[in-house]
């Protein structure tokens, strides 16, 4: 449960990592 609960959150965090990447280079094309 508790390394389940630890996978859930990394992966979270890792997508808000990749959308505020992509973002910034959405911003830097523009």
């Amino acid at each position: 449960m508790h390394h389940l609960h630890r996978f859930g959150f990394s992966s979270y965090a890792w997508c808000l990592y990749c959308g505020l990447l992509i973002s910034m280079g959405l911003i830097l094309r523009s």
